[in-house]
């Protein structure tokens, strides 16, 4: 295998496409099992959000602004909740908060 340059490029590269394929899992999976394994706090924050446009797993969206330690978000809703928000307000979330992340567990406008 290694006479061969195709041979020397198979070994070199293998290892890194095996963490570009495993980078997805470790990105989304690592947090979010920490989080569920670390000590969580009930809150409600307030968040600042825009309509946004749909994607493959969420046709109507809120984008959710920065709010403190919390970095942007989206917020899934259905077609006639979301065909009634003004483009721009506030939503009011609550749900469990740890040093790895936030839960989302309901939310309200105002």
């Amino acid at each position: 295998m290694m006479k061969d340059w195709r041979g020397k490029v198979t070994i070199f590269t293998m290892p890194f496409l095996g963490l570009i394929f495993t980078w997805n899992f470790i990105d989304r999976a690592l947090p979010y099992t920490l989080h569920l394994a670390s000590g969580k706090q009930e809150t409600e924050l307030k968040f600042a959000y825009e309509k946004g446009s749909g994607s493959k797993h969420c046709r109507h969206s809120l984008l959710l602004k920065e709010s403190g330690t919390l970095s942007d978000g989206r917020l899934c809703l259905n077609q006639s909740e979301h065909k009634r928000l003004p483009n721009k307000g506030w939503v009011y979330v609550k749900g469990s908060e740890s040093g790895f992340g936030f839960d989302i567990e309901g939310y309200r406008f105002r």
